[in-house]
């Protein structure tokens, strides 16, 4: 075969691998762990060398399921499912050593698999756990988070010492510290990242993952397993040596189910897995009301030597602290998060009158364009008569300045960006003529600015229909005539929004100022709104601020108005300082 060949077939795609067999994994699992722990709740433990054959398929179901978990996924989980593989595969390999030793022997092969192997479960299971969690984000969901993790710790040993250590003599404690401690130790940091995995945020969209969450649990059904072997051992209980077993059953059943689960069907578990994610969030108060019905029972006992109460007081009080501290963030939280609602509510609707303000900005100035076009032709027939009237050519200007404005209306509807730049007092002398012909007898507008000091990155048309849109304003608020005056600087101004020291900028600024009866704090408030307007129907369509509110926003500027009642209005047009003229009005 030739080159092309060789290609040709490169380009043939493979047959995607056939799917695990999951579903025979599950249903061999859960048969095992169930006959399993039948027979040992049934028959009791059997002897430790065939307990040490039944326990292997219990640590190696684990490690192969999670290892295959890690296979069929990428970045951090498939890091944090091969941890949990090897957890599981260490104690699997302790297993082995136990199982080779034989019954009761003790040697250096025994110790290792007692202190190195089976130990270096915690700290695999650790990492696995804390790279498959993931720290939602705000503080105060963080605060909850680390609140519910403290909670199931310090419930989970406050229970393991009634129910377990609480009977074992001082001295029987004393000459098993150095295991017990290990145990504890390594239980807690398992139980505090089971309780981060358990509580795993998801994105915005996606359906919570229950497999992870069934691994946490498996992860407590371990620590329970663990805790109560250790009881066994210290008071040679052959019942609590029985719930060990079955709790260590469950934990493998678990953490199988929870590596094939992620990305199947949620059917298999349905609403139970539902009812537990639920019952996550009242795991605090749970723990309060476990707590306290222990001391209720032991209060009738109060008077007899080595009572339980102290312990389970102080675990009660410690409870307690943490449920409220955990309501109280949750509340706050709560009205957070209904304010950043209610705000982005106003936010989507003020945005949804802006967009309906547009397509009537277009509509307009398409009709107002028609009629410009009409009356330009009939301006040029009467310059062909009259050629030497000079009101024909003040039409004309005025016409074309009309359909500069509607080129700046389309610009405003269609949010296109600035391009270019212009100075504002130029752009603001060139349209004066025709801002006077709006002011009847009574009125008088005062341009003052320096040349070439405010020269803004804007649309030199967007400015002419900013400034006509604010003088008609003015020239509504003031009934009985009055003074518009029309400033161009460029101030130092702070950013809006900065906490602590703000920091300044420097900002081109086209100030109108009016002489009229003001606004109170509640117009003030809602002026800028598309449609608001205290004006009568016939006179005013409360479109003018929005407008120049949408054409500063546009130009990534903003409006800064000022008013009272009886002491006129202000309002400034900040846009921002362009470096150098590079566009038509510069």
């Amino acid at each position: 075969m030739g080159a092309g060949a060789s290609v040709q077939a490169d380009q043939i795609a493979m047959p995607a691998p056939p799917p695990a067999p999951w579903p025979i994994w599950l249903i061999a699992a859960w048969a095992y762990a169930a006959a399993l722990a039948g027979w040992l709740v049934i028959a009791g433990a059997p002897g430790e060398q065939l307990l040490n054959v039944l326990r292997l398929p219990v640590f190696a179901g684990p490690a192969l399921a999670a290892f295959a978990a890690g296979q069929a996924r990428s970045g951090r989980d498939r890091l944090g499912w091969r941890q949990v593989g090897l957890a599981w595969s260490l104690s699997a390999a302790a297993g082995l050593v136990w199982l080779a030793a034989g019954s009761g022997t003790v040697n250096l092969a025994t110790r290792i698999a007692d202190d190195v192997l089976y130990n270096a479960y915690y700290p695999f299971m650790v990492a696995g756990l804390l790279l498959l969690a993931r720290l939602p984000a705000g503080p105060g969901a963080r605060l909850r988070l680390v609140v519910d993790a403290v909670v199931v710790v310090v419930a989970t040993l406050a229970l393991a010492w009634y129910f377990l250590l609480r009977n074992v003599p001082p001295g029987e404690l004393g000459r098993h510290a150095k295991d017990l401690l290990t145990n504890l130790l390594g239980e807690t940091l398992v139980l505090l990242c089971a309780a981060l995995a358990l509580h795993r945020p998801v994105r915005t969209g996606d359906e919570p993952e229950p497999g992870l969450r069934l691994l946490a649990l498996g992860a407590f059904a371990a620590t329970v397993a663990d805790l109560t072997s250790a009881g066994a051992r210290l008071t040679s209980s052959t019942a609590q040596s029985a719930v060990s077993e079955v709790a260590l059953v469950a934990a493998a059943a678990l953490t199988t189910t929870a590596a094939l689960l992620p990305g199947r069907p949620r059917r298999l578990l349905g609403q139970t897995t539902d009812l537990l994610v639920r019952m996550v969030a009242h795991l605090p108060y749970l723990a309060v009301l476990a707590v306290a019905a222990l001391i209720l029972r032991e209060l009738p006992a109060t008077g007899t030597g080595g009572s339980p109460l102290p312990v389970l007081a102080v675990a009660l009080v410690v409870l307690s602290g943490l449920a409220i501290l955990r309501a109280a963030v949750a509340q706050r939280d709560a009205e957070a998060e209904a304010e950043a609602r209610a705000a982005q509510d106003e936010r989507l609707r003020q945005g949804r009158k802006l967009e309906v303000m547009g397509e009537l900005a277009a509509a307009v100035s398409h009709d107002f364009a028609n009629l410009l076009t009409a009356m330009s032709g009939s301006a040029a027939d009467l310059r062909e008569r009259v050629p030497d009237a000079p009101e024909v050519g003040e039409i004309q200007q005025l016409v074309q300045r009309g359909s500069e404005l509607c080129r700046g209306l389309t610009k405003f509807a269609r949010r296109t960006e600035p391009q270019g730049a212009a100075d504002l007092l130029t752009v603001t002398e060139a349209v004066a003529p025709l801002l006077r012909r709006l002011l009847p007898a009574g009125y008088s507008l005062t341009v003052a600015g320096s040349p070439g000091a405010a020269r803004a990155v804007a649309d030199p048309a967007q400015v002419e229909v900013a400034l006509v849109n604010l003088l008609v304003n003015a020239r509504d608020a003031m009934p009985r005539g009055g003074v518009v005056e029309i400033s161009v600087d460029a101030p130092e101004l702070p950013e809006p929004g900065r906490s602590g020291q703000p920091r300044r900028r420097r900002w081109a600024r086209l100030t109108v100022r009016d002489t009229g009866v003001g606004m109170d704090a509640a117009t003030l408030a809602r002026c800028i709104e598309p449609f608001f307007t205290t004006k009568p129907i016939e006179r005013g369509t409360g479109l003018g601020l929005a407008t120049v509110n949408g054409i500063a926003l546009g130009a990534g500027g903003r409006l800064d108005i000022q008013s009272a009642p009886g002491e006129g209005t202000r309002v400034s047009l900040l846009l921002p300082l362009a470096d150098r003229p590079t566009g038509p009005g510069a």
